[in-house]
């Protein structure tokens, strides 16, 4: 299975909610960061989603370019969806505004063995934030 393969059965995974099924796409030690959150294992990387969908119920990503190279995978996305959770954040909870929001991200992801080690992404926190005021 090709690394891109790989991102896009984890999208799946997360966009359908089937958060109990990530232990197919991640390794066990997993390192997801953004930003300077840093969240380590299945655990915590399902925690972790598991919050934004809280959030955004209706959260979805769309691929619009992607490149791979070896064990790397790298990939511009668009992420859409409505505000209709608390969303928790590291200054302090969000109540629910209704809000359609969609923002951009920037994301670097390792496969090993067919399995994700690090996801690294870099989205538009202040655009996400500027949306829901």
């Amino acid at each position: 299975m090709s690394n891109t393969e790989v991102i896009d059965r984890a999208w799946k995974l997360l966009d359908s909610q089937e958060f109990g099924r990530l232990e197919e796409v991640l390794a066990p030690h997993c390192e997801f960061r953004m930003g300077s959150q840093v969240f380590r294992g299945i655990a915590e990387f399902r925690a972790m989603c598991e919050g934004w969908w809280a959030a955004f119920p209706d959260l979805h990503h769309e691929v619009t370019a992607q490149h791979e190279a070896g064990n790397a995978y790298a990939c511009e996305l668009s992420m859409a969806g409505t505000h209709t959770g608390t969303m928790r954040t590291p200054q302090g909870d969000l109540p629910a505004t209704g809000k359609k929001i969609r923002f951009l991200s920037c994301d670097y992801v390792t496969v090993e063995k067919g399995k994700i080690v690090t996801w690294h992404a870099y989205p538009d926190l202040p655009g996400l934030m500027a949306q829901l005021q």
